[in-house]
């Protein structure tokens, strides 16, 4: 497993520009964090025709649910066209996977907004091809 260190920005289209994970996450605060019902939460669907689209039951299971997931409001996202729920998660498919499984209705969670990424350095997801990186977004992330 190779986690990723370098994600798209989900609130534009083009997936050619990538932003450090350390540089995003160190921007969010307390002020961002809520707790969601997890029923507001679209998690990715599997698609047979898609392998990457699994969530696999064995990350699942290793995950550690005590650090909030990472969402934001799918209306945001100029990819969304078939997102019905009112977020999308950024980062913690597996976390919210999980805290289901778990019985939980609610989670902790980061609202990221665009601004998170005003000023971020940009990198060229060509110039990435010794790192992962995630290209997000509520229709998959190909982790």
């Amino acid at each position: 497993m190779t986690l990723p260190t370098h994600y798209k920005n989900p609130f534009i289209s083009d997936v050619d520009i990538m932003f450090r994970c350390y540089d995003i996450f160190q921007r969010l605060t307390f002020n961002h964090l809520h707790v969601i019902p997890l029923n507001w939460i679209h998690i990715r669907e599997f698609n047979p025709a898609e392998p990457w689209t699994k969530i696999k039951q064995r990350r699942v299971l290793m995950t550690d649910i005590r650090y909030p997931i990472v969402i934001y409001e799918s209306k945001l996202d100029p990819e969304n066209q078939t997102v019905k729920k009112r977020y999308c998660i950024f980062d913690g498919n597996h976390r919210a996977t999980r805290l289901i499984q778990l019985g939980h209705k609610a989670a902790t969670a980061f609202i990221m907004t665009p601004d998170i990424f005003d000023g971020l350095k940009e990198y060229k997801r060509n110039d990435l091809v010794n790192s992962a990186y995630r290209t997000t977004g509520c229709n998959g992330c190909g982790e």
